[in-house]
């Protein structure tokens, strides 16, 4: 059984396009929830302070994940807390999804198959 369920949210109304099912599968299996999010990658190069950039996003992010627990728990999920990882959106999902095993993961994709990708 399920234990917890994690959001990944990228700030999109495509990904946010979830969280109302999400709420539904939270209530109905009384699960905690975690949105969360990963806010920035490691490469590039940059012509402004980046040490400044960087805390603004990680702030943004923050306040957006926020907002995000405080819409879930006014719609009536009890236990909510979010997390904040920095780099590869993929790797994250994998990563907090191994550190919190026997989490139901519930995301929306883009709906690009390889295909209509390539």
């Amino acid at each position: 059984m399920y234990t917890r369920m994690l959001i990944p949210l990228d700030g999109s109304v495509t990904a946010e396009q979830v969280v109302p099912y999400a709420r539904t599968f939270a209530r109905g299996l009384k699960l905690p929830v975690n949105p969360f999010a990963g806010c920035i990658g490691s490469s590039g190069h940059y012509a402004v302070n980046v040490d400044e950039l960087l805390a603004d996003v990680r702030n943004e992010a923050r306040n957006y994940l926020e907002e995000q627990a405080a819409e879930l728990k006014k719609q009536g999920i009890e236990e909510i807390s979010y997390i904040l990882h920095e780099g590869d959106a993929a790797e994250e999902i994998v990563s907090i999804s191994n550190d919190i095993p026997e989490s139901l993961i519930v995301m929306r994709s883009h709906g690009r198959s390889d295909l209509k990708r390539a």
